[in-house]
């Protein structure tokens, strides 16, 4: 078998209906490459992996919701950061068994290292699959020899950190990364993390149109933040967003 996604499990279970319910699996195995002029194949090892069903949040309060390809790219980005890699890029593609539109390679410092996406809804119904389901595969060989980023060490905050919600409407063909940065720029040193949490098409959203919905963490090193301070940083960044990328605020 030269992938899993496509000719094994974790897949596999799945499509033939052994298991129902909320589902997260995953395979560590070689995959089989021919190589011209030389009898014995190629063998990289790939990590493959396929959830579907419910996702339950870290915290508490959280509703509980389907799970999205953003709970896939999440598994993708958090192994990165475990392996001190950069992080992950997403291209879009159109790859069997993905679904089309719903599938992107990964990369990462500028190496194609597998692809993640939806499982095409015919390949589900077929099935009888209730719920929708979504897999990657990574070449841990590849993963495993890029360069990893250099480490600096933080001590444990000593003042709070104060998060914020962010929703925005943009056109179709403005993608996260360019909200994220212009998010970092505006955010300064004291906005700590950019996470994306939700993507949003249909009723109240124009035509042409998606929400992103982020959350933002701001903290300071050597005092705590004023809630008056990080307003003022958060209308900055919604000013620079709309500025750069025509966004818009849909709600906080």
């Amino acid at each position: 078998r030269i992938n899993l996604v496509r000719e094994s499990s974790p897949t596999r279970p799945l499509l033939a209906g052994r298991v129902e319910g909320n589902v997260f699996i995953f395979e560590l195995a070689k995959t089989y490459h021919p190589r011209d002029g030389q009898d014995l194949p190629h063998e990289p090892r790939a990590l493959a992996a396929a959830i579907t069903g419910l996702w339950f949040g870290r915290f508490w309060s959280e509703p509980v919701r389907k799970v999205d390809f953003y709970d896939l790219k999440g598994i993708v980005e958090e192994l990165a950061r475990a392996l001190d890699l950069q992080e992950p890029q997403w291209l879009p593609t159109s790859y069997d068994p993905f679904y089309e539109g719903k599938c992107a390679w990964v990369e990462i410092g500028g190496e194609r290292v597998g692809i993640a996406g939806q499982i095409h809804p015919l390949v589900i119904k077929r099935y009888e699959i209730p719920n929708e389901v979504f897999a990657f595969e990574l070449d841990l060989d590849r993963i495993l020899a890029l360069p990893t980023c250099q480490k600096e060490f933080r001590g444990i905050p000593r003042y709070p950190s104060i998060t914020v919600d962010l929703a925005l409407i943009v056109d179709e063909e403005v993608n996260y990364l360019q909200v994220r940065d212009v998010i970092q720029t505006g955010g300064g040193k004291g906005l700590k993390d950019v996470t994306l949490f939700d993507v949003y098409r249909g009723r109240q959203i124009p035509e042409g149109k998606k929400s992103l919905a982020f959350s933002l963490t701001f903290q300071e090193e050597d005092r705590t933040l004023r809630d008056e301070e990080v307003q003022e940083k958060v209308d900055r960044i919604v000013q620079e967003l709309n500025r750069e990328l025509g966004a818009e605020l849909r709600s906080r």
